[in-house]
């Protein structure tokens, strides 16, 4: 395997398996918490809700994903519920009922309407928000869950993320998922700002891989450099051409071939004529 190869592999695997620490800039406490949330349920974490919208496990490539909703609140709602407040980090918004079938349900937020489909995402007045349960019997009903920000987290590609509501950074970590539910932590500081250290070693990692990029163009433009002024020196040609000069390079050297010997045994037939004049005359 090339050192390059070699190096990648070094690279990548120290990226999937760096274990999480967090620090705050001014060296004050941490504060951390967290819990376990359900398929399409929302819980509050560390003053975070967290909403959970899809989830997955690949256990044969050691990989977990999950799709988060931030700053969530989950709300029963049917036709007895005329409309009802939730409070988030980013605002109050007014939420309503409209209709339910077994499969979707009609959600209304501050005058806007949409149906959606069970399991599914969607934008109402800047909110994301998903129908976990829809049901027809007794004039419909919808468990929805709904959020201000919506992440994707997986333990290998990018296993936390921060997110800024009403002045406070949350760094928001994927623990574990399966299929049914993930393991979420929130940590936040009081004071200063929130720094996840997987965050730094993968920039410097990153600086790492660019210098070898870099030494590696370096060395690639010396060698271009090279083939360029051999190339130079040696003028250039077309395929055509080069097959044609090498043709006739060929040919000449068949035919001097033929002189050679053509040479040769004519200097032989000759010496040995001479030689058997010579004989007659001894």
């Amino acid at each position: 395997m090339k050192k390059e190869g070699v190096l990648l592999l070094i690279i990548l695997f120290s990226i999937s398996f760096t274990s999480a620490k967090t620090l705050c800039s001014d060296n004050s406490k941490v504060f951390s918490d967290e819990g376990e949330i359900e398929m399409g349920s929302s819980k509050v974490i560390n003053d975070l809700g967290i909403g959970l919208t899809k989830t997955e496990e690949r256990v044969f490539y050691k990989r977990i994903i999950a799709d988060l909703l931030l700053d969530t609140r989950k709300i029963d709602l049917s036709n007895q519920t005329t409309s009802e407040i939730i409070n988030l980090l980013s605002g109050p918004y007014t939420v309503a009922f409209g209709n339910a079938t077994d499969t979707s349900a009609v959600i209304s937020i501050d005058g806007e309407s949409k149906n959606i489909e069970e399991n599914e995402v969607e934008t109402i007045k800047g909110l994301f928000v998903m129908v976990s349960n829809a049901e027809s019997t007794d004039g419909g009903k919808a468990r929805v869950i709904m959020g201000a920000k919506k992440i994707s987290l997986s333990n290998d590609q990018n296993p936390a993320e921060k997110s800024t509501f009403k002045n406070t950074t949350y760094l928001v970590e994927l623990k574990s998922a399966s299929q049914a539910n993930a393991i979420v932590s929130v940590s936040f500081c009081k004071t200063g700002d929130i720094t996840y250290e997987s965050e730094i070693k993968n920039n410097s990692v990153s600086n790492q891989t660019q210098e070898t990029i870099n030494q590696t163009n370096t060395t690639n433009t010396t060698n271009n450099s090279k083939t360029e002024d051999v190339a130079s020196d040696n003028k250039q040609v077309t395929v055509e051409e080069a097959n044609r000069l090498l043709n006739k390079k060929l040919n000449n050297e068949s035919d001097a071939n033929i002189e050679s010997l053509a040479q040769k045994a004519e200097s032989g037939f000759f010496r040995r004529l001479w030689n058997w004049f010579k004989g007659l005359f001894s």
